[in-house]
């Protein structure tokens, strides 16, 4: 019912989120998070969540909680749910999941809704390779372009290889892409505790496929 899910392999732990960004009547810690994931392989962080620093009202927290914070696709520069100041909330995405079974799940959100717009993300998974596809749905013609992010944790190190991404053992191929670049970001360790490391921005438009395959990765 939480919308939370986890698969877990023999090494890997794929965990994402197809719930509400939070309580209907108290959503202040809410982030614009709808549809990210985080990775772990090996027990060791790959893809992860950016975290928390502050509560203060600023630009690091308004950063923290907005769509390209997070392992999910913004359209058009705009966040899936309005978030600002320190615990305001707005407009809210809400997920539907139309499909899952113990290995995959399938949904859209709604937080497009007002250009005629819906994403759709699919995740498939198996012990060395996973799977997500991302549909941009809509029902005029598009305003802008997407972007999906991947956050990866501090101390990794990350190759372009045109549309594909290699990190030591572990590799990430682009279906749809229009443009793949590598962008410094602020990871919290904890409040006030923050650390650099490396995100991944995919450029594209109506459609994504992302296979990520895992074999014998190792954080540094």
């Amino acid at each position: 019912e939480s919308g939370y899910r986890l698969f877990k392999g023999k090494e890997v732990e794929l965990f994402v989120d197809y719930g509400m960004i939070g309580p209907s009547y108290i959503p202040g810690h809410a982030h614009s998070d709808t549809f990210s994931f985080v990775l772990n392989y090996k027990g060791q962080p790959v893809i992860v969540d950016p975290g928390i620093s502050t509560y203060n009202i600023g630009y690091r927290r308004q950063r923290e909680r907005s769509t390209s914070s997070h392992n999910t696709v913004r359209y058009a520069k705009v966040d899936q749910s309005e978030v600002w100041g320190g615990f305001r909330v707005g407009r809210r995405a809400r997920a539907i999941i139309t499909e899952e079974n113990e290995t995959s799940i399938k949904g859209y959100h709604n937080g497009y809704k007002r250009f005629g717009v819906y994403h759709q993300r699919v995740f498939d998974f198996n012990d060395t390779k996973i799977k997500i596809e991302d549909n941009i749905v809509a029902k005029n013609q598009l305003l802008g372009k997407s972007s999906a992010y991947f956050h990866f944790y501090p101390g990794i190190e990350i190759k372009i290889d045109k549309n594909r991404i290699v990190v030591d053992g572990c590799n990430l191929e682009f279906s749809g892409a229009s443009g793949t670049r590598v962008k410094e970001y602020t990871y919290a360790h904890g409040y006030n505790s923050t650390e650099k490391a490396k995100l991944v921005e995919v450029i594209f438009e109506e459609k994504l496929i992302t296979n990520i395959t895992l074999n014998g990765f190792d954080v540094k």
